[in-house]
């Protein structure tokens, strides 16, 4: 009896996540993988919902419609037949659904069922971990401090250095004018390129916010990047330094406090989150804020590292820009559906929000020439988007079987005029892919507070949705 009624709800589940997957695949050519809602789980929850909203919703209720229909048959069929007659027909159903529909899944899968259970061990697993991480991160850094005071650099006055970090959200170099695009999309970066150091082909070191930004931040690889939980940052060795440190972003709260990007923010001495909780706060914000710390400095003798964590053009695109910046049309307010037959109107909005972005380099650069004190910006994202690739159905980040253009990323620094430093990445470095793992190494190279660079600033790896991946590999 127990069988009986346990191979009905076996058979529906088999059969609804497999339906899931399937028109998943015909509509976006890319499973609906548990690691994604496990990647969802760690995001906010507004966010979460925008992301489903433009692209999975017809999905989802076709999928729970079949459902609905299946269970509703599933009764018909046990009402209408004689039990031992429908006890053996749906013994069978039962061995030909699970076999047919699983032989259908693999068809759209490479990676185990181990392997997706082993993620979902390592997200909540990580969620612990960071919670413990975050205690003995403040001891270390305390014990530092205590062994080595020397540390702390004394300036003179008006001589203390201000460096600014403006990180893009989903920002690809292949929409951006600066880096050959078709479109004119930084037109403020064209006008002050002779001032910018411009490196072509950066390669960010994942697909996800979640991981990118913690290894950019700090001397771990890919291959080690777990280790994170227990390495230093730029933060924490500005902070030895006697730098203030600041970390303020546009980005919404995530779902839990325990992620490795927390884990950074953490490290600052101050942390500001702009972004309201309908998620429409623009990223002008970002530019209040500074101009508050640099208002506010109780000495000029006092080093800043200013982080500004932009919301970019993270999807939806159409949100990010404020009206009066609109300057691709047609963008309608609400674009309801990302999918091919509003692929200009998607592009015209992504594009917007890189011209957007151009803005908000242009409003830090202007307050950067301003102050006395020796300046610098880098910029860059977190990584990339796709923005309809692959026969046109490709959208948005963070796929297990990733396409190059989430990885292609911009990488820039600027310099005032009353900056010293004249380091510049070498040319020999330029011609092959620069990882943003290496960004650590090349902050305090491009600061003069380090006299050379590793031979190589390459990784042969990515991290796709948490995976390591050879880069050389990536479509």
């Amino acid at each position: 009896m127990l069988s009986r009624w346990l191979s009905i709800p076996v058979l529906l589940i088999n059969v609804f996540f497999n339906f899931v997957n399937i028109v998943h695949f015909l509509q976006y050519e890319n499973r609906l993988k548990t690691a994604s809602l496990v990647g969802l789980y760690f995001t906010n929850s507004g966010e979460a919902g925008e992301f489903y909203y433009i692209l999975h919703f017809e999905a989802i209720i076709i999928a729970f419609t079949y459902l609905g229909l299946s269970i509703l048959f599933t009764l018909l069929f046990i009402i209408y037949f004689p039990p031992r007659i429908h006890l053996r027909l749906r013994n069978i159903a039962i061995f030909v659904v699970l076999i047919a529909t699983n032989i259908i899944f693999q068809q759209y899968d490479r990676h185990s069922f181990f392997h997706y259970t082993y993620v979902h061990y390592r997200h909540f697993k990580l969620e612990y971990d960071v919670s413990q991480a975050k205690i003995t991160r403040q001891i270390t850094f305390e014990e530092r401090k205590q062994q080595t005071p020397s540390q702390i650099i004394q300036y003179p006055n008006n001589k203390a250095p201000v460096y600014v970090v403006v990180l893009g959200e989903s920002l690809s170099r292949k929409h951006m004018g600066i880096y050959g695009y078709k479109r004119q999309t930084t037109p403020f970066m064209q006008e002050r390129i002779h001032e910018l150091g411009i490196i072509h082909n950066a390669v960010a070191p994942a697909n996800m916010t979640e991981y990118s930004i913690p290894l950019t931040f700090s001397p771990v690889g890919v291959i080690n990047n777990y280790d994170f939980l227990n390495a230093t940052s730029i933060i924490t060795d500005l902070r030895m330094k006697g730098y203030e440190t600041w970390w303020i972003t546009n980005q919404p709260k995530p779902r839990t406090k325990n992620t490795l990007l927390s884990l950074l923010i953490n490290d600052a001495d101050h942390s500001v989150y702009t972004q309201a909780s309908d998620l429409r706060s623009y990223d002008a914000k970002l530019i209040e804020q500074l101009d508050a710390v640099l208002s506010k400095r109780t000495s000029t003798n006092t080093p800043l590292f200013i982080v500004l964590h932009m919301n970019g053009s993270h999807a939806r695109y159409e949100r990010r820009v404020p009206h009066d910046k609109i300057h691709y049309l047609p963008q309608p307010s609400e674009i309801t559906r990302y999918i091919p037959t509003n692929k200009q109107k998607v592009i015209n909005a992504y594009d917007n929000t890189v011209r957007y972005a151009d803005y908000i380099i242009e409003e830090v650069i202007k307050r950067l020439e301003k102050i006395s004190q020796p300046s610098s910006l880098f910029f860059f994202s977190d990584h990339g988007e796709v923005v309809f690739a692959r026969n046109q159905k490709r959208i948005l980040h963070g796929y297990s079987d990733p396409h190059k253009e989430e990885y292609a990323v911009p990488y820039l620094y600027w310099r005032n005029k009353t900056n010293t430093c004249k380091t510049r990445i070498p040319q020999e470095y330029r011609n092959k892919p620069i990882h943003l793992t290496y960004f650590y190494e090349m902050f305090f190279y491009l600061t003069c507070q380090t006299s050379q660079l590793p031979e190589n600033l390459q990784e042969d790896k990515v991290l796709a949705l948490g995976r390591p991946i050879y880069y050389n590999e990536v479509r």
